[in-house]
């Protein structure tokens, strides 16, 4: 009977690795047949390891959905089971956050049998739009917008569909469970214990001490974050903020009209 092919190529004379062992190792063919069942066994099991590592992983789908016109593009992992699965849909915190933040995350929840929903925020790598010209409001639309895709996608179990927020996702996460009854569950990070408005003061005052040792230009500091806000809230007020900022940056305080207001 002729020995499989592997074992051939391991003894060959063309220089096979075991007959390199054995030109600088003189062994009796018995260790050299034992050698081989060894080395082959190693490969075996290195290459059944490989295969359950890959079995285990993660699927990964690619995927669009929409708020209006705004093209939200996310990434999909799904737990390697069949069947329908529990999800956890992750929402951004401030500033240019995209999917890529919640990788990490989104592969350890899918090992463990829950789907996650990674997704750009708008404005943010392959999504429309501009988060920095958005209400608030829009950010938890477009998380809305995600939830009812991921209601409506077959590998997803519509009824256990929780949201994922920190900081600032940890305002909206909330938000949205109380508008849609089709969030399950939600998982708060970092998420401040007071108002929106009033944890945007408590930022600004500490970035506004740390620019200043003057009472009189902190106290104009805060006097422009509030008609700020006043006006984000009520859309009126505009000249009396314009005309108080403007007297602030001459102080040095100009870094407040970049400071993220609504989002």
């Amino acid at each position: 009977m002729e020995p499989p092919p592997l074992i051939c190529y391991l003894l060959s004379e063309g220089g096979g690795p075991l007959n390199a062992i054995v030109r600088y190792f003189p062994l009796q063919k018995p260790v050299i047949k034992k050698l081989t069942l060894t080395v082959l066994l190693i490969l075996l099991i290195a290459l059944a390891v490989g295969s359950i590592s890959w079995l285990r992983s993660p699927r990964q789908e690619e995927v669009r959905f929409y708020n209006g016109e705004i093209v939200l593009a996310g990434t999909i992992y799904l737990p390697p089971s069949e069947g329908r699965h529990p999800v956890v849909i992750f929402i951004h915190g401030s500033g240019d956050d995209s999917r890529e933040q919640y990788r990490f995350y989104a592969n350890l929840l899918a090992k463990k049998g829950i789907a996650a929903l990674i997704y750009d925020k708008r404005g943010v790598g392959a999504s429309s739009g501009s988060w920095k010209l958005s209400p608030f409001g829009a950010l938890a639309d477009d998380a809305l917008a995600g939830v009812h895709f991921l209601k409506n996608h077959p590998a997803i179990d519509a009824k256990r569909i929780g949201a994922w927020g920190g900081s600032e996702g940890a305002i909206i996460a909330p938000w949205i469970a109380s508008r849609s009854s089709d969030v399950a569950f939600v998982i708060m990070q970092s998420a401040t214990g007071v108002t929106f408005a009033q944890q945007n003061r408590y930022q600004n005052e500490r970035q506004i001490r740390s620019a200043t040792n003057s009472e009189e230009n902190i106290a104009q500091g805060l006097a422009i974050i509030k008609l700020q806000s006043d006006y984000a809230r009520t859309g009126t007020g505009w000249q009396a903020y314009a005309k108080c900022q403007a007297s602030g940056k001459r102080k040095g305080l100009g870094f407040i009209a970049r400071s993220n207001v609504a989002t």
